[in-house]
């Protein structure tokens, strides 16, 4: 059994994406009450997470798959 099937990265993929998200809500809630502060407040984890999860796992997935839209997606998320 591999241990990254392709249902599990795609899954993980859209943990990632939703964690950033949430990342981005949670920033401009901070910024609007705690005002601006550090490069390595709380809710910048949660975005820095979800950025280098989505990474990872369209990486992956292109690697997997060996789909060029998996790879313009990795693309896409770099730039």
């Amino acid at each position: 059994m591999k241990i990254l099937n392709k249902t599990f990265t795609i899954y993980g993929l859209a943990f990632a994406l939703m964690v950033g998200a949430f990342g981005a809500s949670f920033d401009g809630w901070w910024h609007l009450s705690q005002g601006r502060e550090s490069f390595f407040v709380f809710p910048h984890l949660f975005i820095y997470g979800g950025v280098i999860g989505s990474l990872i796992f369209s990486f992956i997935l292109g690697k997997i798959t060996h789909q060029k839209i998996w790879k313009w997606i990795f693309g896409a998320l770099l730039v």
